[in-house]
């Protein structure tokens, strides 16, 4: 019964999607009265809750990604063996699903990530402020084989713009190299430069 509400179902489809495994829903198909006449068979819940319940209950759509594939078994009509064999069929011979953006682990950065990458950053800047300020439009950054030119000045809150929107690029995409900081610095100032 915790599967009435769509995010439960999207939230068991990340669950198998992360671990690999196939997944389907199969989806009993009651009416309200049927519900109401088990139920007082069985006595289980308060009359009230059954319509509360039938209420607030999501009907799986299929054409949403965590309620496909849907097998719909209905209490009039059906035969549960080929339900069942159309389950197992589905569970046992599809892949896994293909993982996404949503379900894989972001690779961690080394814990003075940011320390580096910050001193990087502003080592570069120092570079191209000392030599801004004797006219020059082509730096040479010590470490690096090819210079960073300008086609014009750029001023210090300038750069140091950009260096934050480098930086939080970077944070959100840490790079698997650390010792190429400083060379992604530099080719992100000559593409927006």
């Amino acid at each position: 019964m915790l599967l009435k509400l769509s995010g439960f179902r999207y939230e068991l489809f990340c669950i198998s999607k992360n671990s690999k495994t196939p997944h389907c829903v199969v989806h009993t198909d009651v009416s309200r009265d049927t519900c109401q006449k088990w139920n007082e068979v069985s006595s289980r819940y308060e009359p009230g809750l059954i319509d509360e319940l039938v209420m607030r209950f999501e009907k799986p759509n299929p054409s949403q990604r965590w309620d496909n594939p849907c097998f719909v078994v209905t209490v009039e009509k059906t035969n549960s063996e080929d339900i069942v064999c159309q389950v197992a069929d589905h569970l046992f011979s599809v892949g896994a699903p293909r993982p996404n953006q949503s379900t894989q682990s972001q690779a961690l950065a080394p814990p003075d990530f940011l320390h580096q990458l910050d001193i990087s950053t502003q080592e570069i800047l120092d570079i191209i402020s000392s030599q801004q300020s004797l006219g020059s439009t082509s730096f040479k950054i010590p470490g690096l084989e090819t210079p960073l030119t300008f086609n014009r000045n750029v001023n210090i809150a300038q750069l140091r713009r950009l260096k934050r929107q480098f930086i939080t690029y970077t944070k959100a995409h840490p790079p698997s190299d650390m010792s190429k900081l400083k060379e992604n610095f530099v080719q992100y100032l000559q593409s927006v430069v």
